[in-house]
C-alpha cells in the first residue's frame, strides 16, 4: 500500500511540475520530466500485461513508451544554470577619458570643491542644480548627464547650462576626479565656474552611512506585503551602473543610480506628485546611498519607506527570483533547435547591449532587440506592449543581466495575457557550426522534430480549452472503466492501449504550451484514479506462487520467499507448495497428477549458498504417488537439524537447463551463462555451452542466455547473484534465486559506472583493500577497480556544480573561493585526532573505521576536490601575506632523509602507494608519492588547499592503521571492503593483480579486460602463476594440485587438502565450483591437457590455467 501511496503521490505532484520542466513531483520525475505522467502509466500496463502474459500487447506498450521518451528527450538534458550566475561583459562602462583626474587631496584644496556634509544641505534647500558628468552616456535617465565627449564637441551647451541655471551648479561623478577636472578647465578655459562634489557620490555615500536610517525600515521578509498593501505607493530601485550592466538588478517603477538622481532630483519629485515612496535598495552594495536619498526626500515633505540597511540583507540573486512564478521555465538546447526548425510562431528577445549576429541568418522575422540602455530608462514596457498578443516567446539569456531582464519581460508578458515559453540559457553555444551541422539539419531530425510539435499542437488541443478537456476526461473514464473491468481480455488490451497512446501528446505538449498547467490537476486526478484502479486490479490478480499448504504466503522459508519476491518483480515462478514433517501427506492428495520435483529449501542455503550449494537433496518424481517418500529423503538430507520444510513443485520439461551467474574480480560486470539437459550444469558433469555476457552484448548471444542474464540483473534489488532457470517454447522459468547483498550491491555499483568518462589516479596498490580504503577519502568522484583508482571526468558545468556544493557543504562562501579553503584547511589542521587501539570488537572496528574515513570524505576530501576544481578552472588565487610552505614538502623531506614522515607529530601513510596489509611496525613506501622536498612554497592559496588535503588524508590512514591491522588480523579485511561500497564490482580483500589494464589520458569505464573469453576459465591464480605437485581423485596428496575429470559433487570431500584445482570440463557455475570459490582456492576450469597429468607430477600453472612440466 505504501508503494500505491507514493506512487499516486507522485503523479500528482508531477502534474504540479508541468508548469516547471526542472522541477519535479519524486525522482522519476526529476529524470523524465514532462513526461512521467505518460510513461508511468505506459510502464504500469507493460507491467500488468507482462504478468498477464500477453507478451504481445506488452511490445505494443513498449513502442508507445518509446516514442514518448524519444519525441520528448530533450526533458531529460541540461537545462544549463550557468548564464543565471555568469555576469555580463562591462564593456560598456569601460570609455577612456583623455584628461587625467584630479586626486582626493587636490579636490579638497580646490575653491571650486563642495563638500559631501554642505553639498547635502544645499540639496535639501533646492539650492543647488546638479549636473552629472560621465565618460559614457547614463543608462537611466536622458537628462541631467553629460558625457565628456559631449563636453569637448559642444562646450557652449555646457556654458549655457551652468551660466541659466539661476543657482549654484555643483558637477558630481562617481570619485569627483572627473568632475574636479572639468570644473577646474571650466573655469581656466571657459569664463564659467561650476563648482564639484569633493569625492564623488563616493563621498556623499559614506556620509549617508554615518547619518544612518529613518524609523520606516522594514525587513526583506515583509517588503513585498507593504507593496500590497500600499499599491498607491511610489517604489524606486537602487544601483549603481556597475551592478545593472553586469547583474541587470532594475526594480519598481523606475530605478537610478545615486548620480541620476541627483542630476534629475527636481523631475524625479515632481512625477512623485507627494505620493508616499518605498526604497527598494537591498540588492545594492551602495549601502550609504539609502540614507542620503531619504534625507533629501524628507526634506521636501515626501515620506520614504524601505528596506533595512545592513550588510546581512544584501541579498544574492536566488531569493528576488523566487518571487517570479516563471523562474523556473527554461528551455533545453532540444527544444530551442525544435523551435527554429519547427515553429514559426515563436519569437525570440534578445536585451544584450548588441544584436546577436546568429539571429540574421537563422531566426529571421522571428527575433527582437531591446538593448540594455533602452530598458534601464524604462522602455521595456512600451516594448512588451507592442509585441503581436498571437506569438510565443522566449528570452534569450546569455549572463546574468539578460537572464534577468528577460525574466522580467516573461513576468510582464506573461501577466498581460501574452503567451511566455521561458528562457534559453545556452544561446552562446547556437553557432554556424552548430547550425549547420549535418545531423541537426538531416531529414530525419527534421521529421522527429515537426512529429514532436505536431503532437504538441494535438496536446494543446485538449489542455487549451475546457472542451477539449471534458471530453478528454469522458474518454479517459470511457477507456480505464473498459481497461479494468472488461470481460474480454482483448477490449481490456484495446483499452490500456488507446488510453496510453492518448498521453501521449498531452505529457509532449507541456514544455511548449506551460500555460496550460492548470489543466493539468484534473488530468492528473484522472490518471491517479485510473492508477488506483489498475493497482487494485492487479493486487486482486497478483497470486503469490509459493505458498504453505494452508494456502499462505507468508513465514516461508527464505529461499521459497525469494521466490515469490522474485515474480512480484515480473519472474514466471512455477507454483509451489511448501510442507513440513508433519502435514506433507494431507496435502499431497490435492496436487494435480504429473511429475513433480521436490526441492531442498533449508535455511543455511539462503545465508552461505557458497558453502552449501548441492549438500540437500533436490529429488524428481514421476507421480505425486512418489512425493511422500521423496520429501522424507530430501528432508533426512537436512541431518539432526530442526527445520523440517521442503519446497514441492511440476517438474518443467525443458530442453535446456542453466545458471547465469555474476563473476567477480576482473571480470565484474560479467555474467557467466551456461546451459545443459536437466542437472548438467549444477551436477558439475555436462555443459552443452557456455556464454561470458557483458551487459552490452546481451544482443549478441542466444536468447536463453540474454534472458536469463536480463533477468539477473531484474533481480538485484533482491541481491540476487545466481539465477537457476529453464528454457523452452514458453520463455523462461525461473527455479532457484542465490542471494549475497554485498555482492549485488557491487555488482550495482559496476553497472552503475558503465559508460562513465573515467581518468586512472596515480596508485600503486597490492590489493583491493587497499584502493578501495583510499577511494573512500574521496567524497564520491572516485572509485576503485581492484587495485587501480579512477576517477569520474566531468565537464566544466558539473565541475561548477560540484565546487558549489562543495562549498556549500564545507561552510565556505563562494566569494571567499580559495583563501576561504585555505582557513579552512587551517582549522581541520588543528582538530585532534581519533585514534583507535585495535583492541575493540571487531565490529565495533569495523563501524568506527568506516564511520572515520567517512568524515574524512566529507571534510578533507570534499576540501582536496574543491581545490582541485579550483586550480583547474585556473581560479587559485593569489597570496595577499606571502606564499604559504607546502606541507607535502616537509613529509618528502622525511623521507628522502630515510625517516618514516609525520604531520604535527602524527604519523603519515602514502596514499598511492598504500597498503592496508602493510605491519604498521614497517616503514612505509613512500616512493610511489608524487611529493618533493625541492618545492617548498605553494604558488597559490588553492595550491597550498589542495597540498594540506593531501597531507591530512595521509594523516587520517595513519591514525586508522591499528585499527584496521586489528580488522585485517581477525580475518575481517573482506567485511571492510563490503561495507566500504568503493569497488567496482565485486574483489577480494587481499588478491593482488598487479597487471591490470592501464589508462592513459580519459577513457571510458570499463576498460576491456582481456579473459573474459576463451575456452579455459580461471579464478584466484595468483598473477605470477602457481607451482606443486599433482593430486588427483585415485592418489589423493595434500596440498597438491587437484587435477579433476569434471565438477561432480563427489570430489566435494577432497578439495579441503587442495592447494588449488584443475578441471578438464565441466561448468563454472556448479555446485561444486561454487564451494571451491567459498573456500578461496584457485581454480581453472576447462584445462584439457590436464588429462595427461599423473599423480605426483611437478606442475607449473598460469595465471590463465596454462599448464607447464615443472
Amino acid at each position: 500500500m505504501n508503494k500505491v501511496v507514493l506512487t499516486v503521490g507522485g503523479l500528482l505532484l508531477s502534474g504540479h511540475a508541468m508548469a516547471f520542466p526542472v522541477a519535479a513531483g519524486i525522482a522519476g520525475a526529476g529524470l523524465a520530466g514532462i513526461s512521467f505522467l505518460p510513461a508511468l502509466v505506459i510502464l504500469g500496463a507493460v507491467y500488468w500485461l507482462f504478468r498477464a502474459g500477453k507478451s504481445r500487447f506488452s511490445i505494443i506498450f513498449a513502442v508507445l513508451a518509446g516514442i514518448t521518451f524519444t519525441l520528448s528527450s530533450d526533458q531529460g538534458e541540461d537545462l544549463g544554470r550557468a548564464a543565471l550566475f555568469q555576469n555580463a561583459p562591462t564593456d560598456y562602462l569601460q570609455v577612456p577619458v583623455p584628461f587625467s583626474f584630479m586626486g582626493l587631496e587636490d579636490q579638497r584644496s580646490s575653491e571650486l570643491g563642495v563638500e559631501a556634509s554642505e553639498f547635502l544641505d544645499l540639496m535639501s534647500r533646492g539650492e543647488v542644480e546638479v549636473l552629472r558628468v560621465s565618460p559614457y552616456p547614463s543608462l537611466f535617465s536622458e537628462r541631467g548627464t553629460l558625457t565628456v565627449a559631449e563636453l569637448l564637441e559642444d562646450s557652449a551647451r555646457f556654458i549655457n547650462r551652468v551660466r541659466n541655471a539661476g543657482k549654484r551648479v555643483v558637477l558630481v561623478d562617481e570619485y569627483g576626479g572627473i568632475a574636479a577636472s572639468v570644473a577646474e578647465a571650466a573655469k581656466s578655459r571657459l569664463g564659467v565656474d561650476p563648482e564639484f562634489l569633493v569625492g564623488g557620490t563616493s563621498a556623499l555615500s559614506q556620509l549617508g552611512v554615518e547619518l544612518g536610517t529613518s524609523d520606516n525600515e522594514i525587513s526583506v521578509d515583509e517588503y513585498k506585503g507593504w507593496i500590497k498593501r500600499n499599491p498607491s505607493a511610489v517604489v524606486l530601485g537602487l544601483t549603481t551602473d556597475h551592478e545593472f550592466v553586469s547583474d541587470g538588478w532594475m526594480y519598481g517603477d523606475a530605478t537610478f543610480t545615486l548620480a541620476d538622481l541627483l542630476s534629475d532630483f527636481d523631475a524625479l519629485v515632481q512625477s512623485i506628485g507627494g505620493k508616499e515612496v518605498f526604497l527598494a535598495s537591498f540588492e545594492t552594495n551602495d549601502r550609504g546611498a539609502t540614507p542620503v536619498i531619504i534625507e533629501l526626500l524628507n526634506a521636501r515633505g515626501i515620506e520614504v519607506t524601505h528596506v533595512r540597511v545592513g550588510g546581512e540583507e544584501i541579498l544574492v540573486k536566488a531569493p528576488y527570483y523566487e518571487a517570479y512564478q516563471n523562474s523556473e521555465r527554461l528551455l533545453s538546447i532540444s527544444a530551442f533547435r525544435r523551435y527554429m526548425l519547427t515553429r514559426p510562431d515563436v519569437v525570440f528577445l534578445d536585451f544584450s547591449e548588441q544584436p546577436w549576429p546568429f539571429a540574421d541568418n537563422y531566426l529571421a522575422g522571428r527575433y527582437a532587440h531591446f538593448p540594455m540602455v533602452d530598458v534601464g530608462r524604462g522602455g521595456l514596457q512600451g516594448f512588451l506592449d507592442d509585441l503581436p498578443a498571437d506569438s510565443y516567446y522566449v528570452g534569450l539569456a546569455f549572463n546574468r543581466r539578460t537572464a534577468y531582464h528577460s525574466l522580467l519581460a516573461g513576468e510582464y508578458l506573461t501577466g498581460h495575457g501574452k503567451r511566455w515559453l521561458g528562457r534559453f540559457t545556452y544561446p552562446q553555444l547556437m553557432t554556424d557550426a552548430v547550425a549547420s551541422n549535418e545531423e541537426f539539419n538531416g531529414a530525419g531530425y527534421h521529421f522527429q522534430q515537426q512529429l514532436r510539435t505536431n503532437l504538441s499542437v494535438v496536446g494543446h488541443a485538449f489542455m487549451g480549452s475546457w472542451w477539449g478537456l471534458a471530453g478528454f476526461l469522458l474518454a479517459s473514464a470511457l477507456l480505464t472503466y473498459l481497461g479494468v473491468l472488461a470481460k474480454d481480455s482483448w477490449l481490456r488490451n484495446l483499452s490500456w492501449i488507446t488510453l496510453a497512446g492518448a498521453w501521449i501528446p498531452l505529457g509532449i505538449s507541456g514544455p511548449d504550451y506551460p500555460f496550460d498547467m492548470t489543466i493539468w490537476y484534473p488530468l492528473s486526478a484522472s490518471a491517479a484514479l485510473y492508477l488506483l484502479l489498475s493497482c487494485y486490479r492487479h493486487s486482486q490478480r497478483t497470486v503469490s506462487p509459493i505458498k504453505t499448504g494452508y494456502g499462505f504466503s507468508t513465514g516461508l522459508p527464505p529461499k521459497a520467499a525469494l521466490l515469490n519476491r522474485a515474480a512480484e518483480l515480473g519472474a514466471n515462478v512455477p507454483d509451489g507448495l511448501v510442507v513440513g514433517r508433519s502435514d506433507k501427506v494431507a496435502h499431497f492428495e490435492r496436487l494435480p497428477e504429473g511429475r513433480y520435483i521436490v526441492r531442498s529449501i533449508h535455511s543455511l542455503e539462503s545465508e552461505s549458498h557458497g558453502t552449501t550449494a548441492g549438500l540437500f537433496d533436490s529429488i524428481v518424481v514421476d507421480d505425486r504417488s512418489g512425493l511422500g517418500e521423496a520429501t522424507n529423503d530430501v528432508l533426512q538430507s537436512y541431518g539432526a537439524c530442526s527445520e523440517g520444510r521442503v519446497l514441492i513443485q511440476p517438474f518443467i520439461e525443458a530442453p535446456v537447463y542453466g545458471v547465469a551467474k555474476y563473476l567477480s574480480g576482473e571480470q565484474s560486470g560479467v555474467i557467466a551463462c551456461e546451459v545443459a539437459g536437466h542437472g548438467g550444469v549444477t551436477d558439475g558433469t555436462e555443459v552443452i555451452s557456455r556464454h561470458l555476457i557483458r551487459a552490452s552484448q546481451r544482443s549478441e548471444v542466444p536468447r536463453y542466455a540474454s534472458e536469463a542474464a536480463t533477468l539477473l540483473v531484474d533481480l538485484a534489488g533482491l541481491g540476487a547473484i545466481s539465477i537457476e532457470f529453464a528454457y523452452s517454447r514458453d520463455g523462461l522459468t525461473l527455479l532457484q534465486v542465490n542471494t549475497d547483498s554485498f555482492r549485488a550491491c557491487a555488482e550495482n555499483r559496476y553497472r552503475s559506472l558503465v559508460g562513465t568518462r573515467i581518468t586512472q589516479t596515480g596508485c600503486a596498490h597490492r590489493n583491493p583493500l587497499s584502493a578501495g580504503i583510499v577511494a573512500s577519502l574521496s567524497p564520491g568522484d572516485v572509485f576503485a577497480f581492484g587495485c587501480v583508482r579512477y576517477c569520474r571526468v566531468s565537464s566544466r558545468i558539473q565541475l561548477l556544480r560540484t565546487l558549489f556544493d562543495d562549498f556549500s557543504r564545507l561552510g565556505v562562501k563562494p566569494l571567499q573561493g580559495a583563501s576561504g579553503l585555505v582557513e579552512l584547511a587551517d582549522h581541520l589542521g588543528q582538530i585532534p585526532a581519533v585514534r583507535l587501539s585495535g583492541d575493540e570488537p571487531v565490529n565495533e572496528l569495523l563501524r568506527s573505521v568506516k564511520a572515520q574515513l567517512e568524515d574524512a570524505a566529507q571534510t578533507v576530501g570534499r576540501l582536496n576536490r574543491a581545490a582541485t576544481i579550483l586550480l583547474s578552472l585556473g581560479l587559485g588565487g593569489s597570496w595577499e601575506r606571502g606564499a604559504r610552505l607546502r606541507p607535502t614538502a616537509i613529509l618528502a623531506d622525511a623521507r628522502d632523509k630515510g625517516q618514516h614522515p609525520m604531520w604535527e607529530g602524527r604519523k603519515a601513510l602514502p596514499l598511492s602507494g598504500y597498503d592496508a596489509f602493510a605491519s604498521a611496525k614497517a616503514q612505509a613506501d613512500f616512493s610511489s608519492e608524487d611529493i618533493d622536498s625541492a618545492a617548498v612554497f605553494c604558488e597559490s592559496p588553492a595550491d597550498y588547499a589542495k597540498d594540506i588535503a593531501t597531507t591530512l588524508m595521509m594523516v587520517r590512514l595513519g591514525d586508522l592503521q591499528a585499527a584496521i591491522e586489528s580488522i585485517i588480523r581477525q580475518g575481517a579485511g573482506q567485511d571492510l571492503l563490503n561495507f566500504l561500497g568503493t569497488q567496482a564490482g565485486y574483489w577480494e580483500a587481499s588478491i593482488h593483480r598487479p597487471n591490470m589494464p592501464q589508462l592513459l589520458g580519459v577513457g571510458t569505464f570499463p576498460l576491456e579486460p582481456d579473459n573474459i573469453c576463451g575456452p579455459v576459465w580461471s579464478s584466484r591464480i595468483p598473477a605470477t602463476g602457481l607451482s606443486g605437485f599433482v593430486s588427483t581423485p585415485k592418489d589423493p596428496r595434500p596440498g597438491g594440485i587437484l587435477v579433476l575429470e569434471n565438477c561432480g559433487m563427489q570430489h566435494l570431500p577432497l578439495i579441503k587438502d587442495a592447494s588449488a584445482v584443475l578441471v578438464v570440463r565441466g561448468a563454472i557455475t556448479s555446485h561444486l565450483i561454487q564451494h571451491i570459490e567459498a573456500a578461496k582456492i584457485p581454480v581453472a576450469v576447462g584445462v584439457v591437457e590436464a588429462n595427461a597429468l599423473v599423480a605426483g607430477d611437478a606442475i607449473r600453472v598460469s595465471d590463465r590455467g596454462g599448464v607447464i612440466h615443472a
